[in-house]
């Protein structure tokens, strides 16, 4: 996985420069578009503006989720580690 991100972050930082050019030149020197929208369009939109909002929360939820039990992990492993401490400390053997 680390490196599929790595090769796209790649392609992202070398795709980047040549990006705003391109851009420059598309707003420059624009022409005209008679775009025809029918009354599906909308639709369209909505479908796509819910589904964006919707898969984003659940992304976020299952980040927060994944959060919180590294933190409560975490904390388990730190109250374990310092009861076992404490069970090694204390013996019920008098000290000589």
């Amino acid at each position: 996985m680390r490196r599929w991100r790595k090769v796209v972050t790649c392609m992202v930082d070398s795709a980047l420069p040549l990006s705003f050019p391109a851009f420059v030149l598309l707003i420059r020197f624009r022409i005209p578009a008679f775009i025809y929208t029918d009354p599906g369009s909308g639709a369209l939109l909505w479908q796509l503006l819910l589904a964006s909002f919707f898969g984003a929360a659940f992304y976020a939820r299952f980040l927060t989720r994944s959060i919180r039990e590294r933190v409560l992990s975490l904390k388990r492993a730190k109250r374990d580690g310092q009861a076992a401490e404490s069970r090694i400390g204390s013996s019920s053997f008098p000290d000589n």
